[in-house]
């Protein structure tokens, strides 16, 4: 299965990509759609780097890669912990937004969006706001 994953940070690219079955989360579909946007080439300081360039050097210090949110035209939130293959098929277009700024409260916690909170957020005390 592939799935055409349109990521919004800034910049807008559309990346197909392989899901194999689909029965990956859509957590692991939001981690490798951002993986893959940085990986295969988004500008960074203004240019494209070679494969030979992309190879040799890490990450920019600055690159975000948290997801912010999942969704497509027929549904406006994937949960992060269901199964690719039970709400789409071979082909479908999806959405992948990432966070070009972690938001803050007034402590310094990072405000995280409904989605991001359910993925990345599993201790006890947060079990009821996971719902």
């Amino acid at each position: 299965m592939k799935l055409i994953v349109t990521v919004k940070a800034g910049d807008t690219k559309d990346i197909v990509l392989p899901v194999g079955r689909g029965t990956q989360s859509f957590k692991w579909l939001a981690n490798a759609a951002a993986y893959r946007f940085i990986h295969d080439g988004v500008p960074r300081y203004g240019h494209h780097l070679s494969n030979h360039t992309r190879e040799q050097h890490s990450l920019p210090m600055n690159t975000n890669l948290l997801p912010k949110d999942v969704y497509n035209t027929d549904c406006p939130f994937f949960h992060p912990e269901d199964v690719i293959k039970d709400h789409v098929t071979d082909g479908q277009s999806i959405t992948v937004e990432l966070y070009l700024e972690l938001p803050l409260d007034d402590y310094g916690i990072p405000k995280l969006s409904h989605w991001a909170f359910i993925a990345f957020r599993h201790g006890e005390s947060h079990d009821e706001k996971r719902e």
